[in-house]
């Protein structure tokens, strides 16, 4: 039963402080108010007027006045109204203390006013009913044996002592009760239990599906949907992360908690970090919205934090631990130029291979999502290597001494036969040595294939391709064996590219050289989009084609003459 009458989307918007917005636009001074939508952040709604520049980050010392009209038909029953997260609450003109509203609001129409800060979102609404409102209610499963526990909890307003039926249905099993109510505001918790057997776990993305089933919870004349999701998980002492009983090499990076949260922007980042097969975020300090954690539990990516809040803890993806320093990748990732860009790319991808081959390792992280990935979720080179180096089957290479050593790192969930060719190449383009390894690879672990002596081989002129096979996949590293990349004798590869039209919004650029080039990137100035691809390598013998996803329409010539191509060589000299 759905008595809640919504006031989310268009209300008009004012700073509480005058003199401190001027810090920030002059758009104040201008127009009285602003007509946002509360369903975005008010920082997202403040850019999207072209009130403030995108680059102002720091709002979170404004308050903001807003406010709505809105009609209402006075019934016998009791209202409440859902606003979290605001300040400094009026109906009609009366400041009030309390979220129940019936003393206050009119038959006909009426005016809310609220304070709220620069992060304020959500929605809003008004309840109704002649019982009480439930503030929040959630299922926290945990195994005993061969069955689920799941503990329901209720944070329930009752407008008055009284005793109501509540019940939850799951999977076909349910659980009822009565509860006694004081009038205010009280938290209740009943219990069902679950077979295992019937239960399909919830798991890390790369591991299995991500299983959240629907459970429908009554209390007195209020029903509600809420999903629910079964998995174990256990974040070691040593750091070691168990998920479902088995052991995960975790890969990913640290989160920026946002202080302006809104659903495109946690999308577009975790949307990305998926993309790029990462399995965990980490937040260092405090937490995000349930709407945060409600995309990361669909996607399968597991967020830990350092400091527990139980209010967060029954959504699958929420853990809470603390990680060894020494796991982190170091620095941000604000770059000089394009050879900056690629340099910490390329070196990035180098530890995180080099760490997936220490068994002792338990997983790793680089500094800051955003070190690659932008605030509007657009990837940059270091993002792209990251999808190669995080991806669950790959091959490994590094120099130790005078030694290339050669492993295969597998994260799936069964052994893998692989074949893996290890070719010398000179810059000029020239073939040189080949090598070829045959393994079976267990799962879940990192393995040394082989090693080659590498004594006699000139660094500065040739570099190292490899090539993993299995009859399903095909991953290839480039591997330039002197460190600083500025040594390389690099020859021009003489990139050529060509795009056509795939359809207004998409395009796809065809790419090939005369000889090899490496750390290619594509750019479209001026232009918003996403390429399939913007970190890789290019042999003359093997052409490479990469899609174009705009935000807008374009012809074909917009796009050519938008159209960039970075590359190492091209950085260097």
């Amino acid at each position: 039963m759905d008595n809640t009458l919504s006031l989310s989307g268009q209300w008009s918007m004012r700073p509480l402080d005058y003199d401190k917005a001027r810090n920030y636009t002059d758009y104040f001074d201008k127009h009285d108010n602003l007509t946002i939508n509360t369903q975005n952040s008010i920082y997202t709604e403040l850019v999207g007027s072209g009130v403030i520049n995108e680059k102002i980050r720091f709002l979170s010392d404004m308050d903001w006045v807003l406010e709505r009209k809105f009609d209402y038909e006075k019934k016998d029953d009791r209202c409440c109204l859902i606003m979290p997260g605001v300040k400094d609450i009026s109906i009609n003109g009366t400041r009030i203390d309390s979220f129940d509203i019936t003393d206050y609001i009119v038959d006909g129409e009426n005016t809310i006013r609220a304070t709220a800060s620069s992060s304020f979102r959500g929605d809003v609404g008004i309840c109704r009913s002649h019982e009480g409102v439930v503030y929040s209610a959630h299922l926290k499963p945990h195994k005993e044996g061969n069955v689920w526990r799941i503990g329901v909890h209720i944070d329930y307003e009752s407008f008055r002592s009284q005793t109501l039926r509540a019940s939850v249905e799951l999977l076909g099993n349910s659980v009822e009760t009565q509860f006694y109510f004081d009038k205010g505001r009280q938290a209740k918790v009943m219990e069902l239990v679950i077979d295992e057997d019937k239960v399909e776990l919830w798991n890390v993305i790369g591991e299995g599906r991500q299983m959240l089933y629907t459970a429908i919870l009554k209390l007195g004349e209020a029903e509600l949907e809420r999903k629910v999701a079964f998995r174990t998980i256990e974040f070691t002492p040593s750091c070691s992360l168990i998920v479902n009983g088995r052991q995960i090499f975790y890969r990913g990076a640290v989160w920026p908690v946002s202080l302006y949260p809104d659903r495109r922007r946690y999308e577009e980042l975790l949307g990305a970090a998926a993309r790029g097969y990462m399995n965990l975020l980490l937040i260092e300090k405090g937490h995000e919205t349930h709407t945060f954690y409600n995309i990361a539990d669909r996607l399968g990516i597991l967020v830990l934090h350092e400091t527990d809040n139980p209010g967060y803890s029954f959504h699958p993806s929420y853990i809470s631990g603390r990680i060894d320093e020494d796991i982190f990748d170091a620095g941000p990732g604000k770059f000089r130029d394009y050879y900056e860009e690629i340099r910490r790319a390329a070196l990035l991808e180098r530890w995180v291979l080099r760490t997936r081959t220490d068994n002792s390792h338990d997983g790793v992280l680089y500094n800051n999502l955003l070190s690659t990935v932008s605030e509007n979720g657009e990837w940059n080179a270091g993002h792209f290597a990251a999808r190669r180096f995080f991806a669950d089957l790959v091959p490994v290479m590094y120099v130790e001494d005078d030694r290339l050593l050669v492993f295969a790192s597998n994260d799936t969930d069964r052994d893998e036969e692989v074949d893996i060719s290890v070719k010398f190449n000179e810059y000029g383009g020239n073939k040189k040595k080949r090598r070829m390894f045959f393994q079976v690879i267990p799962h879940h672990t990192a393995m040394k294939v082989g090693e080659i002596d590498i004594s006699n081989v000139d660094r500065s002129k040739e570099f190292v391709y490899v090539k993993l096979r299995t009859k399903d996949i095909h991953r290839e590293f480039t591997l330039l064996l002197e460190d600083d990349f500025r040594n390389c004798r690099l020859e021009d590869p003489r990139v050529e590219f060509e795009a056509r039209m795939i359809n207004p919004r998409s395009f796809e650029v065809h790419l090939k050289c005369s000889k090899p080039a490496f750390g290619v990137s594509l750019f479209s100035d001026g232009i918003e989009g996403t390429f399939s691809d913007g970190f890789f390598e290019i042999r003359p013998s093997s052409e490479k084609s990469v899609v174009f996803s705009s935000h807008r329409d374009l012809t074909l010539r917009e796009f050519e003459n938008s159209l960039r191509l970075e590359s190492l060589f091209t950085s260097i000299y």
